[in-house]
């Protein structure tokens, strides 16, 4: 695979569980330390396509996404993606399906759904 192809920094993240004193279990999320160098990679951000619909009177915008990257085990559909657009400005794509590239093996497509950091649960 060509490297000039992956021109995108981008962070997989795990969803951690974590007790308070109180007791009290919260969810965060946290690089994948078995994945690239602490969970940063080189990859590929193709948006896909948009579509924008009314529900509960109310608009929905709901954007796909393909992060390819270099064929690595450890890639699953409870991880997210974090991909800096801009300086300052993060989107969160959740891993939807994870796809081999059958033509050289040598890569792996991330169909991906764009969402707002506080819609992971």
């Amino acid at each position: 695979m060509r490297a000039g192809l992956l021109n995108r920094r981008v962070t997989v993240e795990r969803r951690v569980e974590s007790q308070s004193a109180s007791g009290e279990v919260t969810w965060t999320w946290e690089a994948h330390p078995d994945i690239g160098e602490a969970g940063r990679v080189w990859a590929s951000v193709i948006p896909n396509s948009g579509s924008k619909f009314m529900a509960a009177n109310q608009l929905q915008v709901d954007v796909s996404h393909t992060v390819r990257v270099r064929r690595q085990a450890g890639y699953r559909t409870d991880q997210r993606i974090a991909h800096d657009v801009e300086p300052g400005v993060t989107e969160y794509l959740a891993i939807e399906a994870v796809i081999p590239v059958n033509d050289d093996r040598q890569k792996i497509d991330l169909m991906c759904k764009l969402r707002e950091s506080t819609g992971f649960r």
